[in-house]
């Protein structure tokens, strides 16, 4: 049994891990894993016993095995994943008793698991993917306790956008680089299916950003993505990947969803350092071009902040 306690358990209270599925069947090696290397586990069987708990208990991780007693593990991944109760920060992940083949694994990672794992996988390297997931997840508790991140989608919320602006500003014109931002405001049909149909553009948004990238909810339908290191036709290609993005989370969101109806704007600055901007001008420069900036050629969605241009 490895034991890596120094280097693979988060700080902090014991890290609490709730696993789903057949213990000596599936999921047994994956507790007795994380048990001997610092982490608490809870063990049960079934699917919705298991939802019923994540709603209501403060999980670090979720480990749940293809196949339950009532349900597979794929359809678990994706009710966590559209319950607006459950953290959007929680990690899931996926056990397999096998290496998973390619389609599968597309499937759990589609249906909202961080990662699909097996018992092939060496323990060293297993337990630090866990580590990093249970560090993100904590930092966002605790960026949400701070009264920085929307509570329903897990993003920035417009002070926390702000306060984490200021600082890749700093950042930026320190090393006199690149700074852009993309404003995004989406158009869903009202209807019971419109929180569904956000709730997977938001993590749509997660999967589609760069590690480095900020992202913030400013309203009920409109983000914005920061992007150091980018400057104008970098921004449009960011724009771009979004859109493909958000595009297609919309369309997976329930059979015969209407396409989603998608405006974004844009500002861009090549050198910070050499063309100094308030990092909170360059958040309203892209909020403003959402609604009244120079549209990109070919790309009636897509607008740039205009300084002359009027509602």
């Amino acid at each position: 049994m490895v034991e890596l306690q120094s280097d693979s358990t988060p700080p902090g209270s014991l890290p609490l891990a709730l696993i789903v599925g057949d213990a000596p069947r599936g999921t047994g090696w994956l507790r007795h894993l994380l048990e001997a290397n610092g982490y608490g586990a809870l063990t049960l069987t079934a699917g919705r016993e298991a939802l019923a708990v994540a709603r209501s208990a403060i999980v670090d991780v979720i480990a749940i095995d293809a196949q339950l007693a009532d349900m597979d593990g794929v359809t678990l991944c994706r009710l966590l994943r559209d319950d607006v109760r459950v953290s959007a920060a929680t990690p899931v992940l996926l056990v397999s008793p096998s290496p998973a083949l390619g389609a599968n694994r597309l499937d759990g990672l589609r249906a909202g698991a961080w990662d699909c794992v097996d018992p092939a996988i060496t323990p060293e390297d297993l337990l630090l993917r866990i580590q990093a997931f249970v560090r993100g997840k904590r930092e966002a508790d605790r960026q949400r306790g701070a009264g920085l991140v929307d509570p329903a989608t897990g993003l920035y919320n417009r002070q926390g956008l702000a306060r984490r602006v200021r600082e890749i500003g700093s950042q930026a014109y320190r090393e006199r680089s690149a700074l852009a931002c993309v404003a995004l405001g989406l158009e869903v049909p009202s209807g019971p299916q419109a929180e569904l149909v956000v709730r997977r553009c938001t993590e749509a948004l997660k999967t589609a950003a760069r590690v480095s990238d900020v992202v913030g909810r400013l309203a009920v339908q409109e983000f914005a993505v920061v992007a150091p290191s980018t400057g104008p036709q970098g921004a449009v290609q960011l724009a771009q990947r979004l859109a493909r993005s958000l595009g297609a989370a919309a369309a997976h969101s329930w059979p015969g969803a209407p396409a989603l109806r998608l405006r974004a704007g844009y500002e861009s600055v090549a050198n910070v350092g050499y063309e100094p901007m308030e990092p909170m001008e360059l958040l309203a420069r892209a909020t403003s071009a959402l609604r009244t900036g120079r549209p990109e050629p070919g790309l009636d969605w897509l607008r740039r902040f205009e300084p002359t241009a009027t509602a």
